[in-house]
């Protein structure tokens, strides 16, 4: 049986060529747009909250090979603390890609599969790979941060996403009651376990939802 080494072994080979994709173009092009680095991760702070862009490694690189993939979100600030309110949690004063109000993968946006990965192993042209993520942020990803900003965009995304607390938020702020009222109920059914709370966040935000 093959055993797997976790991408975040600093010292493997894969880990190593993944950080040279970086630098090789991505980290320039998303400085060139206002992004600033932490890691794997980028940041660019907007008047409605962030744009968020991530370099995921698989968790199945080693030596080698491995495959990458690029994670986009977005961060609604006004959807988030009503959000918040409704888990009780604290603010995430520096929110990521994934676990963003709304997510995406530039890998299905670009190729229109869920499952894209880009390879990388021995025969790959890191640059190649580097001028093809930023050909396809500048074709598909940036479009898609910046397309999808508002309210009102967020909200139409998230339709579908049963019992997501943004979704019942973002169609509260975009003035959908009607709608909010089905995601509610929706939340209701999907976790059981959690009605009583739910209710009672409906209650203190004085929304007419159950």
């Amino acid at each position: 049986m093959t055993e797997w080494v976790w991408d975040d072994d600093f010292m493997s080979e894969i880990r190593k060529k993944v950080d040279q994709v970086i630098k090789l173009g991505i980290t320039a092009y998303m400085k060139e747009n206002g992004f600033k680095k932490t890691g794997r991760d980028w940041r660019k702070e907007t008047p409605d909250g962030w744009h968020l862009m991530n370099i995921q490694a698989s968790a199945y690189n080693k030596g080698q090979l491995g495959k990458i993939a690029v994670n986009l979100g977005i961060y609604n600030t006004e959807i988030e603390d009503i959000a918040l309110q409704f888990h009780y949690k604290e603010k995430n004063t520096l929110p990521k890609a994934t676990g963003a109000t709304l997510e995406c993968r530039l890998n299905r946006l670009a190729y229109d599969q869920l499952g894209h990965w880009w390879v990388i192993d021995s025969g790959t042209d890191l640059q190649e790979t580097a001028n093809e993520v930023v050909s396809k942020m500048t074709s598909h990803g940036m479009p898609w941060l910046i397309e999808n900003d508002n309210v009102s965009d967020i909200s139409d995304l998230l339709r579908d996403s049963a019992g997501n607390k943004a979704a019942i938020v973002a169609a509260l702020i975009s003035g959908d009651t009607e709608e909010a009222t089905r995601r509610f109920r929706q939340a209701l059914e999907c976790r059981p376990h959690g009605a009583e709370s739910l209710k009672k966040w409906a209650m203190a935000q004085k929304l007419d939802l159950v």
